[in-house]
C-alpha cells in the first residue's frame, strides 16, 4: 500500500526527511516521532502535495503526484483541515462523494454521519467550532469505504468522547477491511489501534516493526507499594535497578525469569506478595523515549 524508498526532503538548510524507507502493506500503522521529526512532511509528499529532492514514495505503486487517480482509492485528514465554509457540511460530503465517484451518496454520507455524531450537517461550515471541523473531516476521508486512509493528528482538537468515538470507529473501518496509517503525538491513543509502528526522529527512521516486536526491545515494568513488602523492595535491590516515587516501587527489568525467580523464593521463606503488584510490558511512549524521542530543530 505504501512504500517509500531513501526519501529525502529539505526545506533550505534544514533536512525534513534523510534517506527515509518503509513498507506499508496493510492493517493499522502508526506514525510517531517528536514535533518536527518530518512525519507531515512524509505525508504530504504520499498524498503528492509536496515534491521530494529524491527518493520515491508510492501508494499502491503509483506515485500521487503523477497521477492522482490514485487518491480514489485513499482518504485523507490532514493536519489542519481546511472544509469550504461557505457551504453545509452535507453539501461538502455531497461534493467528496462526486470527486470519488460514489453513487449511494446519500447512504454513505447517512452512514459517517451517524458514526461520528455530525447532527449540525446542515448548518454553514462558517459556524462550526474545531472539534465539529475535525469530525466532518474525519467523516471526509473515510466516506466510500476507502481502501487506504491516511490521519495525521486525527484527535486534534476532539474532546474526550470524541476521540473514543473516533477510535472506535476506526477499529470498526479496520475489521471491514481499511488500512490506516496514523500520524499522532497521543501515543496511548495509537497504541489503542495500532499494531505497527515507525519512529522518526531528525527525519530518520530510527526504530519500527509490530508493537508486540518493539516492546521486547524495551524494559518490562514492575510496581507495588513498598510500605506492603518491605522485605521483598530489600531482596529486589541487591539485584535490581530500583526506583521509589512517592510510596511505590517501580523496577525496570528484561530478565522475566530472574525477576520471577527472585520472587518466587521470597514467597516460597513465608514472603507476603503485595496485592498491588503489577508486571506489565513498556508503553509506546516509553518506547518512543527509548527510540531517542524528544524535541528538535526541523520543520514537519
Amino acid at each position: 500500500m505504501i512504500s517509500v524508498k531513501e526519501l529525502s526532503k529539505s526545506y533550505g538548510k534544514i533536512k525534513a526527511l534523510n534517506k527515509v524507507s518503509l513498507e506499508f502493506s496493510g492493517g493499522v500503522a502508526g506514525l510517531i516521532g517528536p514535533n518536527g521529526a518530518g512525519k507531515t512532511t512524509l505525508i504530504r509528499i504520499l498524498v503528492g502535495l509536496a515534491r521530494q529532492d529524491s527518493g520515491r514514495a508510492y501508494l499502491f505503486g503509483v506515485e500521487a503526484w503523477k497521477d492522482r487517480n490514485i487518491l480514489r482509492k485513499v482518504g485523507v485528514l490532514h493536519e489542519k483541515p481546511r472544509p469550504p465554509s461557505w457551504t453545509s457540511g452535507r453539501r461538502f460530503l455531497e461534493h467528496i462523494c462526486r470527486i470519488k465517484g460514489i453513487d449511494d451518496a446519500n447512504s454513505q454520507i447517512e452512514r459517517v454521519s451517524e458514526m461520528l455524531d455530525l447532527r449540525y450537517m446542515d448548518r454553514p461550515i462558517s459556524s462550526y467550532s474545531a472539534g465539529m471541523i475535525q469530525r466532518l473531516s474525519a467523516a471526509a476521508c473515510l466516506i466510500g469505504d476507502p481502501e487506504l486512509v491516511i490521519m495525521d493528528e486525527p484527535t486534534a482538537n476532539l474532546d474526550p468522547m470524541g476521540r473514543l468515538k473516533l477510535l472506535k470507529v476506526i477499529t470498526n473501518f479496520r475489521k471491514r477491511g481499511t488500512s490506516f496509517f496514523i500520524s499522532s503525538h497521543i501515543l496511548p491513543e495509537l497504541e489503542r489501534v495500532c499494531d505497527h509502528i515507525f519512529f522518526l526522529n531528525n527525519g530518520k527512521l530510527v526504530m519500527e516493526g509490530s508493537l508486540d516486536r518493539l516492546r521486547d526491545l524495551g524494559s518490562f515494568i514492575l510496581s507495588f507499594s513498598w510500605e506492603e513488602a518491605p522485605d521483598l523492595l530489600n531482596i529486589l535491590k541487591e539485584k535490581f535497578q530500583v526506583e521509589i516515587m512517592d510510596k511505590t516501587v517501580l523496577i525496570r527489568f528484561k530478565d522475566l525469569n530472574g525477576l520471577m525467580r527472585e520472587i518466587s523464593e521470597y514467597v516460597l521463606k513465608g514472603g507476603r506478595v503485595p496485592k498491588d503488584l503489577e508486571i506489565r510490558p513498556p508503553t509506546l511512549e516509553e518506547l518512543f523515549l527509548i527510540s531517542g524521542g524528544g524535541a528538535n530543530d526541523e520543520v514537519a
